[in-house]
């Protein structure tokens, strides 16, 4: 079987190296975006399985993100990544169809469990 995509949208470049390091070890196919124009980008080319997408961005909120990816492609998987525990911004990005929200520092062995839950092919 081919592996999952994973996108990994974070302006934080090192979360993004380091989550894509982490996840290609583990079999994943990765790519990376830190800025909303190069993950509308990557998600048109790519065409992840799954994105794990940053809450809060420079150019706009993450949530923006997810409403816009789920209109390109319903199928996908989002999971949602924030420095911060807002719990009201965890419930809004559930009720839009997010499927996990976690709070960095990421926890890995929890995240692949997920990643593997919500596609388990790789």
């Amino acid at each position: 079987m081919n592996p999952s995509r994973i996108l990994i949208v974070d302006d934080e470049i090192p979360v993004c190296t380091v989550v894509a390091a982490v996840l290609k070890e583990k079999g994943y196919s990765t790519e990376w975006a830190a800025t909303r124009k190069d993950a509308y980008d990557l998600f048109q080319s790519f065409k992840p399985h799954i994105v794990l997408l940053d809450v809060f961005m420079p150019e706009g909120s993450g949530i923006e993100v997810l409403r816009w990816m789920f209109e390109t492609d319903p199928e996908v998987k989002i999971v949602m990544i924030s420095g911060l525990h807002d719990l009201g911004i965890a419930k809004e990005a559930m009720q839009l169809g997010a499927s996990e929200y976690f709070v960095k520092p990421l926890n890995f062995t929890l995240m692949q469990a997920t990643l593997d839950k919500l596609h388990p092919s790789a």
